[in-house]
């Protein structure tokens, strides 16, 4: 989640995305997908397959999408398309990221990229 926020942060207004990735059912990391990626391009289908398998040798599978709150719907619909491209399924959760609120960040988690079933999100400590 740290490096999620300080993502938000550095690019503030500017499009923040990318995939999430899990081990059972906690996330464990992300995978940044410039604007140069969200697309239906065959290349960047195999971008992601070939993140996948590199995963898997970390036992991770890619699960969501993230997104601050300042990413157009159609970013969104294309980066879903991309997800679906690649891996054969929806994604299972949106994290939405909202940097708008005054002296805090925002994070909800949503089954739909509509943002209308909002899962509960619980966030564990690092205790490395």
């Amino acid at each position: 989640m740290q490096n999620l926020l300080h993502e938000l942060l550095v690019n503030e207004r500017q499009d923040c995305s990318g995939l999430l990735a899990k081990a059972g059912n906690i996330v464990e990391t992300r995978l940044v997908v410039t604007q140069n990626l969200i697309s239906g391009d065959s290349d960047n289908v195999e971008f992601i397959l070939q993140q996948q398998s590199e995963l898997d040798a970390r036992e991770l599978h890619i699960c969501g999408i993230y997104h601050s709150s300042h990413v157009s719907e159609a970013t969104l619909a294309r980066l879903t398309t991309l997800y679906q491209s690649a891996l054969g399924r929806r994604p299972e959760c949106y994290l939405r990221l909202d940097p708008d609120q005054p002296g805090r960040i925002d994070a909800r988690l949503y089954r739909d990229a509509s943002h209308h079933q909002q899962i509960t999100l619980h966030m564990v400590e690092d205790e490395t």
